[in-house]
């Protein structure tokens, strides 16, 4: 959903259904402005600014500003916990830090004062049975489909209306890819596959609120800028993040309740990289640790783009945190101060450090109970057998799992009624309109013939 925000959101539907929201609203409000039309039409009971009951004609430039306001500005969801699955982009702590500061969902979860669960481990990929040929696997790095499941066991029970989850996953997939298939990579995969475990995490958890990061720009990173590598990666990055953009709207489509938000993470630091003085950057094209030589001290960290060849600094991730605190997109806007998450998380007590999670190789079972909800919504790329598995989980959990999934599919299937929502004020406003022009024809009649029956008398 777009809120406006610094980083750049790809959903292009549903801001026009906003806009045409608050539009609406705003003529529905002036419009109630007539004594006669305030009792036919009473002003709606969930919009929150009675201080703008305004004459019908108002300045351009309020009306600029009302159509502005955020549809979160109406209904503002709280954000309680935030719950992350990714790469080393995200991780932590759960294998190990890849910046030298606070990581951007810290922030984030500041910003909100959420409790954050992050089950994003370094060298992840979106599954690991795509890459057979993976090093990773041998090692058990947990892929996204196993933080999932793994995060399913924890039995947190979180309120889905106070929960954001948050997917940042691919490059590592697109380095495999490379590897496994150097003459004709195919990378729909990639997306396909971050697209059906949010699918999943919809559907099992009744996630309704999710955003997705897409892939920054390869080309750019130390590591592949200036050699023969720095095209193909650019390419495969772009043929990635376009089937991100494509699929985000056809699922937001799918389901009426889900908000998912596609958080355009590579035109932010490819603005980095093309304008650093914007942002007060002075390096963009080496990597802190590498000009250090060993001797690296704390001052000029946060010039850098690059923590190392292909990683962040503490500087950067505190943009992106802001960036995303600014949106609005879950929560009011905000911002956080560097040093003050960084005194947070070293404080005893603190609900935005999260626990160390290091997921173990998925049984399927989530394919399964997704399954059993939707045949057509299993995960095809699985290929474990998750029969025996599936006997050894919790029967009761389960069956109170199933019965929540039944009420998240009753409301998916409501997509019309969300859909008609910002429409219904429009139709209210030329009904209204109309009743309006006929009431004042009707007066200016009534006024005409009492003048001829005076002149009668006369």
């Amino acid at each position: 959903m777009l809120r406006f925000p610094a980083v750049r959101v790809c959903n292009h539907d549903v801001p026009t259904m906003i806009l045409m929201h608050n539009l609406s609203l705003y003529f529905y409000l002036s419009l109630l402005s007539f004594s006669p039309l305030a009792t036919l039409f009473p002003a709606p009971s969930f919009f929150p600014y009675p201080f703008l009951s305004l004459p019908f004609l108002m300045p351009s430039s309020l009306l600029t500003a009302l159509t502005l306001v955020p549809a979160s500005a109406v209904v503002m969801a709280k954000a309680t916990n935030l719950v992350v699955f990714g790469d080393s982009y995200s991780d932590v702590g759960n294998f190990q830090r890849w910046t030298n500061g606070p990581i951007w969902s810290e922030h984030v979860a500041a910003g909100w004062n959420a409790s954050l669960h992050s089950f994003a481990y370094s060298g992840a990929v979106c599954d690991n049975a795509l890459y057979p040929n993976n090093t990773s696997t041998y090692y058990n790095t947990p892929s996204i489909q196993d933080q999932v499941e793994f995060y399913y066991q924890q039995h947190l029970n979180l309120d889905p209306s106070e929960t954001i989850y948050a997917f940042w996953v691919g490059v590592n997939d697109i380095h495999q890819t490379f590897k496994e298939q150097p003459e004709t990579p195919d990378f729909t995969t990639i997306s396909d596959c971050i697209m059906s475990q949010i699918e999943m995490v919809h559907k099992l958890f009744k996630a309704n609120q999710i955003m997705l990061i897409n892939l920054p720009p390869m080309e750019y990173m130390p590591y592949f800028m200036n050699t023969m590598m720095a095209p193909s990666r650019g390419r495969a990055v772009k043929m990635v993040n376009e089937g991100l953009k494509y699929q985000v709207l056809d699922l937001n489509k799918k389901y009426g309740t889900l908000e998912l938000d596609l958080i355009d993470m590579h035109s932010l630091l490819s603005d980095m990289v093309n304008d650093p003085d914007t942002f007060g950057i002075t390096n963009t094209n080496r990597a802190y640790w590498d000009d250090c030589q060993g001797k690296c001290q704390d001052v000029g960290m946060d010039d850098y783009i690059w923590w190392d060849r292909t990683h962040l600094t503490g500087g950067v991730h505190h943009t992106i945190g802001n960036s995303i605190l600014h949106a609005g997109s879950y929560a009011p806007p905000t911002s956080v101060n560097k040093v003050k998450v960084e005194r947070l998380l070293m404080a005893s007590v603190s609900n935005i450090r999260s626990p160390i999670y290091r997921a173990q190789p998925n049984t399927g079972v989530i394919q399964r109970l997704v399954g059993d909800m939707d045949p057509s919504t299993s995960q095809p790329h699985s290929h474990q057998d998750t029969t025996a598995v599936a006997n050894q989980q919790d029967s009761s959990h389960e069956s109170s799992q199933e019965e929540d999934h039944a009420t998240a599919d009753k409301k998916d299937q409501d997509f019309s009624i969300y859909l008609w929502s910002p429409i219904m004020p429009i139709i209210t406003l030329i009904v209204a309109l109309a009743i309006l022009v006929w009431w004042m024809k009707r007066r200016h009649f009534n006024s005409g013939h009492q003048l001829l029956k005076s002149e009668d008398l006369a």
